[in-house]
Formats: C-alpha cells, sequence, structure tokens
C-alpha cells in the first residue's frame, strides 16, 4: 500500500446566536466565537483506502494548508502509512509538525482499516485496553460575569442530569471588566459545589490567562479550588515556553522561571496542577514533570500525533502521572483521541467538547458520541468514521475570517 495523494479541506460551523460563547478576555476586550474551524486531512492510497486527520485549526489556516501542500504532500507520496512514524518526525516548524500530527493519525486509521482492526487495539501492546471510557462534559464557556455568572451553576447541573460525572469549566469573562477577584470567583465556585454535590467531579481550566505577575492571586485560587474538592487546576499560568512553541520554536527557549512558578503554585496549594496541550515538543512538559511543577499530562494528539502520544504517554506511566488528552475540536480528534484513551494504562476520562458546535456531531458518519457521560470506542476498523460528503460540501463550508470577534 502506498500513499498516492494527501488532501485538505477547510470546513466551518457558524454558532447560533444562543450558542455563542465567549472565549474569555483581559481588560476591555471580550472575544466572542461567532464560527467554529476545522481543517481536515484526508490520505489516499493506491489500494483505494483512505485515512482520516485534523490539522489543529487555530491561528492561520492557510499557512498549514500550504505546509501541507508544499513540505508534507511531496515527503510522503509513494510511502507507506504502515510506516507511519517514521514518516512523520517532528522539526522546528509549527505548520509542518501540526500537519505531520493529522498525518500520522490519518495512516494510524489507514492502517486499521487494512488490517480491519480498531486504532485502539493497534495501539494496546500490553493487552490493558478499555473501550468504554467515562467523559467529562468539557464546557462552561458561555457564562458571563457581567449578564449571569449563575448561568455556570445551571449548566453544571444539566450535564450532570445528562449523566455525566464530571465538567470542566472555565473562569469566565474578562475579570477586570467586571470587577471580578479570586475570592469573587471561589465564592461562585462554592455554590456551584454546593449544587451539584460531594461526587460530581469539577476541574478548572484557566487557559493560561493569568501572567506570572499574577501568581500571588492564582495561589489564592488554588487554594479555594482545593477547599473545594476540585480534581485538577489546569494551564493557570502563560508559560514562556508555551509560547515557544506556538513560534515554533523548539525547548531550548524554555524559561526556567515558569517552571519555578508551576512548582510553587502546586506545592503551597496541594492542588493537582495540569497542562501541556499546546506544546509539539514533549521535552517542554519533561521538564515541568521532572522539576514536580505537574501532576497531569493533557496533551493533544492534533499537536503530536498518536505514535508520540503513546510513548509520552507510557513515559508518564512510569513515573505514576495520568495522561488526560486535551480534545477540543471535531469529530475527527475525538474519534482519535478516544482511541488513544482506550488504548493506554494510565487512562482516567476522556474530554467532550460541549459548546453545541455541530462539527462534533454531523461532520462525519457514525461518530462516536457518548450516552449518559460514557462512549464506548467502536470495534469498526481504524477509527470506525467517514466523511459526511454532503455534509461537508454542503452545510459546513468555509466562513472566512478570525472565529473570535472582539465585543
Amino acid at each position: 500500500m502506498r500513499i498516492t495523494d494527501i488532501e485538505t479541506f477547510v470546513c466551518s460551523y457558524a454558532f447560533p446566536e444562543a450558542d455563542r460563547w465567549y472565549a474569555g478576555g483581559r481588560g476591555e476586550r471580550e472575544p466572542l466565537a461567532l464560527h467554529f474551524n476545522a481543517i481536515v486531512l484526508r490520505v489516499h492510497t493506491d489500494e483505494g483506502i483512505t485515512g482520516l486527520g485534523e490539522i489543529m485549526p487555530w491561528s492561520d489556516i492557510d499557512t498549514r494548508i500550504r505546509a501541507v501542500r508544499d513540505v508534507v504532500r511531496p515527503r510522503l507520496l509513494g510511502r507507506s502509512p504502515f510506516d507511519a512514524d517514521k514518516l512523520t518526525v517532528f522539526g522546528p516548524d509549527l505548520d509542518v509538525n501540526l500537519a505531520l500530527a493529522a498525518v500520522n493519525v490519518a495512516c494510524w486509521d489507514l492502517v486499521g482499516k487494512a488490517t480491519d482492526t480498531p486504532v485502539y487495539r493497534l495501539l494496546d501492546t500490553e493487552g490493558l485496553a478499555e473501550p468504554r471510557l467515562r467523559c467529562y462534559a468539557s464546557g462552561g464557556v458561555g457564562w458571563a460575569w457581567f449578564d449571569r455568572p449563575e448561568q455556570l451553576i445551571e449548566e453544571a447541573l444539566e450535564h450532570r442530569a445528562n449523566g455525566y460525572t464530571a465538567m470542566k469549566l472555565r473562569i469566565g469573562t474578562s475579570w477586570a471588566r467586571s470587577g471580578v477577584t479570586a475570592g469573587r470567583f471561589r465564592e461562585l465556585l462554592g455554590r456551584l459545589r454546593d449544587a451539584v454535590g460531594p461526587d460530581f467531579e469539577l476541574m478548572l481550566d484557566a487557559n493560561m490567562r493569568f501572567s506570572p505577575d499574577e501568581a500571588d492571586e492564582v495561589l489564592e485560587l488554588a487554594r479555594g479550588l482545593r477547599e473545594l474538592d476540585f480534581r485538577w487546576f489546569e494551564d493557570p499560568i502563560m508559560r514562556a515556553e508555551d509560547d515557544a512553541s506556538y513560534r515554533g520554536i523548539t525547548a531550548e527557549a524554555t524559561d526556567a522561571d515558569s517552571v519555578a512558578v508551576y512548582r510553587r503554585l502546586r506545592e503551597e496549594s496541594g492542588m493537582a496542577i495540569s497542562g501541556g496541550e499546546t506544546t509539539f515538543d514533549l521535552r517542554v512538559v519533561r521538564r515541568l514533570i521532572d522539576s514536580d511543577a505537574l501532576d497531569i499530562v493533557n496533551l493533544d494528539v492534533t499537536w503530536v500525533g498518536l505514535d508520540q502520544a503513546r510513548r509520552f504517554a507510557r513515559w508518564l506511566e512510569a513515573r505514576e502521572k495520568l495522561c488526560i488528552p486535551h480534545s477540543w475540536t471535531t469529530a475527527i480528534s475525538f474519534a482519535a483521541t478516544a482511541h488513544f484513551v482506550a488504548a493506554i494504562p494510565n487512562r482516567y476520562t476522556l474530554e467532550h467538547q460541549l459548546i453545541n458546535n455541530r462539527l462534533m456531531d454531523d461532520l462525519v458518519v457514525d461518530p462516536v458520541l457518548p450516552v449518559n457521560g460514557f462512549v464506548t470506542v467502536p470495534e469498526r476498523p481504524g477509527l470506525g468514521i467517514e466523511l459526511d460528503e454532503a455534509a461537508l460540501a454542503g452545510r459546513f463550508q468555509r466562513i472566512e475570517g478570525d472565529i473570535l470577534t472582539n465585543v
């Protein structure tokens, strides 16, 4: 079997007004998501079998498509998808690496189809796979401090009623704009805990909205989370090395002060700290783990592919650390992440995006979807999904412009 072509599709979904969500701002800046983008990648072979992947869509879409056209496609034509790991070795360029990560997933999809085997069984080399996975509701992005912050509590109760046993939430709209402090947020989270009860897991994702200069306020917040029995505190503070990953610079640019800030937060709060979703250079995350600055790693298969993710999960298991991947794009990456989580022994739960993004449901045929808070990874070959060609050509046409509009 040989690769004959690699094609990309940009598709978008426009949110109805009621489903638009806030990305969380600083100062007077309040970014509102009006639509969602996706870069779908499909690898073709001389045997007529195709494999699906997805390129991380944040930032410059067209630059990533050019990376596929000018760098990745010429490199892989005529090669075997069974050599996925050797074909997708990363370098210093972010856009090329993200394209290679998508190709890596697509090759595993191809291998699964060619061997009539689901991907998670191919990845499971120790016989420890678990295809039924508990999902957590990943939401808490639509509420606003300047409107009805109690909407966060209403949303959590809805997720619990739908069978979820856990929810990850965000810190809301701009704190400066609405005069929010760590103490005020702690009070809202206390009401949230009372509403959902002690057995419903809660997690907080700050999306690196705080700066190192705000470390004392973040420490106060982390201590509050510990008192309220939150499971983890994700990406609390912007890390210099993470910013370097976005620019396509490798781990040599790591700022040692970031490690110290995270270690201090973890040690002085007693709160479990997680991170690592936005890097392709896993040496960055190793430094955080080896320095006792992280408890949980939220790597993303759209950033690193399945081969790198599997190696790193094993490395984490040897250090008795959980691997709880980030997944926040479409049905393709969710399916790939579900197969990955099912295959690793240090699994815990699976992130399920809940912002009414129809690319999570209607982009593919037979999507992998939770029922009552649990998902069963399909036994169909490969990822077990195929593109819905009619939806791709119709309702999901590309929408130009940034998905976030400042209001």
